[in-house]
């Protein structure tokens, strides 16, 4: 068997500041929109205690 060729990509300087501001800007927008649903669960009085990561919602308690 022949060994896989993986073929490398090569990103000028350009692309890696865009890449990076692209990344950051995602970021960004990820934690505001947290930072909005946090404050909507305080309204509603919903207390969600997600797992980091997986992103999933281990329980659920409302109040009344």
């Amino acid at each position: 068997m022949k060994p896989r060729v993986c073929r490398t990509q090569i990103f000028t300087k350009v692309q890696i500041k865009l890449m990076t501001r692209q990344n950051h800007l995602k970021q960004k927008a990820e934690s505001k929109q947290k930072s909005e649903k946090r404050k909507e669960e305080s309204v509603y009085g919903i207390i969600y205690t997600c797992q980091e990561r997986s992103n999933s919602i281990s329980s659920e308690i409302q109040t009344p």
